[in-house]
């Protein structure tokens, strides 16, 4: 039986690797980059540069897939922060082109913006709440999001946290730096005033494929509990057994940063988990990952 064809962009990046391995077993993949070959046995992997609509439009001509998944972003808030053009072309127009496209083919869409599209004042935020970004990236994911639900009303914005977890791509995470650093006993300086609703990456993976052929509008994919990166510190090295890590907790107002940092942007994802999300618990991820360091 011929399968369907998915096609994601930013592939060879930390969500898009997860979502070309979770979709591997029902769908026929094709991933894009830019610099770097995806490098996943049985996945299509094609250069594209997405800020140039031609190559754009010939990618969907050619490919002709059956669902898109726009995971290709620029996703460093003081990197926007400073450069707000030249990453607007991705994060902005490169997602409008592809919504519009996949519109104009009928094509199943599917984009990943942030929970950073909150200013953090009130959480936990849900897919009716208002959004306030103070930040470039925020910005930009922000009215990525609006251009894209009026230029295809079928499109689905799913909204992601802070994702941990492992990723075959060259980008590794901080969760997994953070466990190397902790068993390393490298001092670790952790905002104890920056909370998130993390999630497992690959569970993050599982839910952008679930809810993406036939699901639109909004869907936040967050993890089940919220907590600072003070806090994911002490997890660690609780589960790893070290004692006295080396550990401080710092604010915001410490670490003077281009971009600004909202304070508290949790996911209320009670939607999806009542549609079958279920993502693995922080500390499971957590343990998981120590327990390959520590085998390694």
């Amino acid at each position: 039986m011929k399968r369907d064809k998915i096609l994601i962009t930013g592939a060879g990046g930390f969500l898009g690797w997860a979502l070309c391995r979770q979709a591997m077993p029902m769908y026929t993949v094709f991933g894009t980059y830019l610099s770097n070959p995806v490098g996943i046995k049985g996945v299509h992997s094609i250069q594209c540069d997405l800020t140039r609509y031609p190559e754009v439009k010939t990618l969907i001509s050619e490919v002709r897939p059956q669902i898109v998944v726009h995971a290709a972003a620029v996703g460093d808030p003081n990197y926007c922060q400073l450069h707000p053009a030249e990453t607007s072309r991705i994060n902005v127009q490169s997602a409008l082109d592809l919504a519009t496209l996949c519109a104009d083919g009928h094509v199943c869409f599917g984009f990943t913006s942030t929970d950073l599209i909150f200013d953090g004042q009130q959480p936990p935020y849900t897919e009716e709440d208002a959004v306030n970004p103070v930040s470039v990236y925020g910005e930009q994911k922000a009215e990525a999001e609006i251009k894209i639900l009026i230029a295809n009303p079928d499109a689905l914005v799913c909204r992601m946290p802070l994702m941990v977890g492992f990723s075959g791509s060259m980008k590794i995470g901080f969760a997994r730096q953070m466990v190397m650093s902790i068993l390393n006993g490298d001092p670790l300086n952790l905002f104890i005033d920056e909370y998130r609703t993390p999630v497992d990456i690959d569970c993050a993976a599982k839910g952008i494929l679930k809810f993406t052929p036939g699901l639109s509008g909004v869907i936040h994919l967050g993890g089940r509990i919220t907590v600072s990166r003070y806090d994911i510190g002490r997890i660690i090295a609780s589960h790893a057994g070290v004692e006295g890590a080396n550990i401080n907790a710092v604010h915001q107002r410490d670490v003077p940063m281009p971009a600004p940092r909202p304070r508290d942007v949790s996911l209320d994802s009670s939607r999806a988990f009542e549609m079958g999300y279920d993502p693995m618990g922080i500390r499971s991820v957590l343990k998981r990952i120590i327990k390959v360091f520590q085998t390694s």
